[in-house]
């Protein structure tokens, strides 16, 4: 089911890593599931509210028997910027080839910036029906640390803006990538209170203050080719292919590296 105003937010583990990493500390995992199953979903009247019990609702959606998936509805102003971002999806991919080059980043392997063509398929094959943009959406700088930034440069690189050629994408991505993190971080805030139930949680060790700390946010943007520009009938067609493009020119929102989101269009 696709739902232009609810965010799905994914399962978060709570094994934390070393502290000298700029890894968030925790992993998160899709699972699959029927179609005709219902996700769980939380009005964020009631996320916000820090004294109301989610305890059932977050059982049943990240618990042993949930779907691992929950998702948060009547985000305010998130239908407007979710809008506002994928309609630069077409533009951002229709630029000149030479501007895309200027915005892409070999040091980061492509985690910063356009990506186009750099990923391989199950099969070998380059990936050639969608183009990516990523970027930190909180610090267009996260460390100035050279050590961090060599070791980490998927996470610890810098962004990279086509400024002169599409000026407000910075502005629509920043924006929409904000907002996903405050609820984000609501939520974070009511799996710490469910978690804490089960086992002795320290200060500082939760979910919700390990993203707070966090400076490697990561989002990204997507954009499905028409079938027509990317060879689509030359490549092995799966089943997660075709749910995800169709064969039609779509963008799509976003992966955080703190916490995994997917916006459907």
């Amino acid at each position: 089911m696709q739902m232009q105003n609810q965010m799905f937010c994914m399962n978060p583990s709570y094994t934390l890593t070393q502290a000298h990493s700029p890894s968030l500390g925790h992993s998160i995992t899709m699972t699959s599931f029927c179609a005709k199953v219902q996700t769980v979903s939380i009005p964020y009247t009631q996320l916000k509210d820090k004294n109301a019990d989610l305890s059932a609702k977050i059982e049943q959606g990240f618990g042993p028997n949930g779907l691992g998936i929950l998702s948060i509805s009547e985000v305010p102003g998130y239908s407007l910027w979710r809008q506002n971002l994928l309609q630069l999806g077409p533009r951002l991919a229709n630029l000149p080839e030479d501007v895309k080059r200027e915005i892409e980043d070999p040091k980061s392997r492509y985690n910063f910036g356009w990506s186009h063509g750099k990923e391989k398929l199950e099969s070998g094959k380059l990936d050639l029906l969608k183009g990516s943009f990523y970027a930190n959406p909180i610090l267009d700088v996260p460390t100035t640390e050279q050590s961090l930034i060599e070791r980490y440069p998927s996470y610890c690189g810098s962004n990279i803006w086509p400024h002169k050629a599409l000026p407000e994408l910075e502005t629509a991505f920043k924006t929409l990538g904000k907002l996903i993190l405050d609820v984000g971080l609501l939520l974070a805030y009511h799996c710490d209170r469910y978690a804490s139930r089960e086992m002795v949680m320290l200060e500082g060790e939760g979910l919700e203050q390990t993203l707070v700390h966090s400076r490697c946010h990561k989002g990204r943007l997507l954009y499905y080719f028409p079938a027509q520009h990317s060879c689509f009938h030359l490549l092995p067609v799966t089943l997660s292919m075709l749910c995800h493009c169709g064969g039609t020119g779509t963008a799509e929102w976003g992966r955080f590296s703190s916490h995994r989101w997917r916006v459907e269009d």
